[in-house]
């Protein structure tokens, strides 16, 4: 932040320690300009000029009618290392938790046959889970597994990490091939997640696979936009 000691700085800096310190916490909704005023005794114009530097510096954004509000930080997802969702949010500070929605054994389709290098209609469990990062809905996850490599997740309460559970039936991930794009996704997915379905989201459909190169899973994610970000480490 800017620290050149004009007053609209000094108030700036504030409120961004305020937010590094967790004080105030995403999407919180920041005091008015009159509230602001009285506690600093400036000017609206200083206020706003303050808010001004905030927002540039991505701490806080402004609704149109509704006020200011702490950004909503996004989540890095990393691409360099495969790991499950809640293996991710534990190294990011965050608590994971999940909602099962369904859990059953149904025959795949033509397209779930195929990336699992299966024969259509071969018996596959399929898991969909709404995935949370401290209470906040961020995905809604579709995996299909071959029903014959682990039968035991059928009995399975849906809670914690799924690759634990195949972990200890003795089925280890060893890669994945990843593919990324953005869409819109179905009202239902969008109901689950709390949003409009005019935003769109990250759509991820993935690949895992056993150490003699047997397709293990097969999992189709959306996630929210404005909550995730991918990032990728390059080197040459």
């Amino acid at each position: 932040m800017n620290r050149s000691g004009s007053r609209y700085s000094q108030i700036a800096d504030y409120y961004s320690r305020l937010i590094n310190e967790n004080k105030l916490q995403n999407g919180e909704k920041m005091p008015t300009e009159e509230q602001i005023c009285n506690l600093f005794q400036v000017s609206r114009i200083t206020v706003r000029q303050a808010m001004a530097e905030l927002a540039q510096a991505g701490y806080i954004e402004r609704v149109q009618g509704k006020g200011s509000f702490v950004r909503i930080q996004k989540t890095d997802m990393q691409l360099n290392h495969l790991q499950g969702f809640s293996e991710e949010m534990k190294a990011k500070g965050k608590q994971a938790s999940s909602r099962l929605i369904l859990l059953e054994r149904i025959g795949c389709d033509k397209k779930i046959a195929k990336r699992l290098q299966l024969a259509e209609g071969t018996p596959v469990v399929s898991i969909q889970r709404l995935r949370l990062a401290d209470g906040e809905p961020v995905a809604v996850e579709h995996v299909f597994i071959p029903f014959h490599l682990c039968p035991q997740l059928l009995q399975w309460d849906g809670s914690g990490s799924l690759y634990y559970q195949l972990n200890e039936n003795g089925l280890q991930v060893h890669r994945a091939t990843q593919d990324i794009s953005a869409g819109f996704s179905p009202r239902a997915v969008c109901d689950l997640l709390s949003i409009k379905q005019t935003m769109p989201t990250l759509q991820i459909e993935r690949v895992t696979y056993l150490e003699n190169g047997t397709p293990m899973e097969y999992v189709q994610s959306a996630y929210r936009s404005d909550r995730y970000t991918f990032h990728v480490e390059m080197s040459r």
